[in-house]
């Protein structure tokens, strides 16, 4: 299954998650986090991500508000 990971700075991918699912309702592939709003980081809710929601089967795409991010 193709998944899809978005991140931003602030609060931009979360709101694009919820126009997304405005649009097209409820989606369980599109996970995202939203960069320097709490203490977590990148690094370790990727982790998380990786181990316990993708299946070896999936394919992810990884975007991000940076180039290179």
């Amino acid at each position: 299954m193709l998944r899809l990971f978005l991140s931003s700075h602030g609060h931009l991918a979360s709101g694009m998650k919820s126009s997304v699912e405005i649009l097209s309702g409820a989606n369980d592939r599109l996970t995202v986090f939203d960069a320097y709003v709490n203490e977590e980081n990148v690094k370790d809710v990727l982790d998380h991500y990786f181990a316990t929601v993708v299946k070896p089967e999936d394919q992810v795409i990884l975007l991000s508000d940076l180039y290179g991010g």
